[in-house]
């Protein structure tokens, strides 16, 4: 018993953390600037067309809980 009581404070010393980390970035090289390309990009408008189905209808009549035939 007497060999676990001293054992203990050698136990929770070796838990804490008591270690410093540090790192060197003196050798870290950051990439060169990339130039640019000569791309065009050509960006067309999303029109949302389920609106135009009735299907769709309960999609907007009703809030995001619907319920439909009861369930």
């Amino acid at each position: 018993m007497k060999k676990i009581i001293l054992l203990l404070p050698l136990f929770f010393a070796g838990c804490t953390v008591n270690q410093k980390i540090a790192y060197n970035l003196n050798d870290v090289t950051l990439p060169q600037e990339k130039k640019p390309i000569a791309a065009t990009v050509e960006v067309r408008i999303l029109k949302d067309n389920r609106m135009n189905w009735e299907e769709n209808s309960v999609l907007f009549n009703q809030g995001p809980q619907t319920k439909i035939n009861g369930k």
